[in-house]
């Protein structure tokens, strides 16, 4: 069973009455080989070794195709498309036809989209039954927690858990992913924290220091 919290939106954040909506507590993340193990736990037939190689090949298709205007689609899973950002230099280019100089921002990918299968949504609801964790109401837009607070409800968690990830130490704390990730470089900088980081891109953690 699922748990989650009632969120509202703080005062000038929207035009309205303030929105409520519940949001999912999340505990932890499924790294591959958690998540290769519960696909082997649901088909038998398949391997480790064979799921690995799937992953890899899905990787490589996103990578060459959707750069070139397609989207990718998986049945029962959804469709990838890509979303793209103005990068933050720009290059200033005389063009030939005009003497004038022109701005010409040049593009990144962003990041990828999934435009999940309804399907999929709707299995999830046949099976599923949320329950509301506490009445309190989080208010978005400011801390539910100091600072401090927050380093000490973080190394509460590392005494019992060992490590913290990313999207656990912003639902601990009550922020979002941007603002935690920030907040954790900023521990990670000060000793005096006792918090430091481990590992690297989506497998890093942090830890006691």
């Amino acid at each position: 069973m699922g748990s989650y919290k009632i969120k509202e939106m703080s005062a000038g954040m929207t035009n309205s009455e303030r929105k409520q909506f519940p949001v999912q507590e999340v505990y932890s993340m499924f790294d591959n080989e958690k998540t290769m193990e519960w696909m082997v736990k649901y088909n038998p037939m398949l391997n480790r070794g064979l799921i690995s190689s799937v992953f890899e090949a899905l990787s490589k298709v996103l990578v060459n195709a959707l750069p070139e205007g397609h989207t990718v689609k998986i049945d029962g899973l959804g469709v990838f498309s890509l979303s793209l950002e103005f990068c933050n230099s720009q290059q200033s280019e005389a063009t030939e036809e005009k003497k004038d100089v022109r701005e010409y921002y040049r593009v990144q990918a962003k990041s990828i989209n999934l435009k999940v299968d309804h399907k999929l949504v709707d299995e999830i609801n046949e099976k599923s039954n949320f329950e509301r964790n506490g009445n309190e109401v989080v208010t978005m837009g400011r801390h539910s927690y100091t600072l401090q607070q927050r380093i000490e409800r973080t190394l509460a968690h590392l005494e019992k858990h060992g490590f913290i990830t990313l999207t656990e130490y912003a639902n601990l704390n009550q922020l979002s992913r941007t603002a935690a990730s920030l907040e954790l470089k900023e521990l990670v900088a000060n000793p005096s924290s006792g918090i430091k980081s481990n590992g690297s891109g989506s497998h890093k953690v942090w830890v006691k220091a």
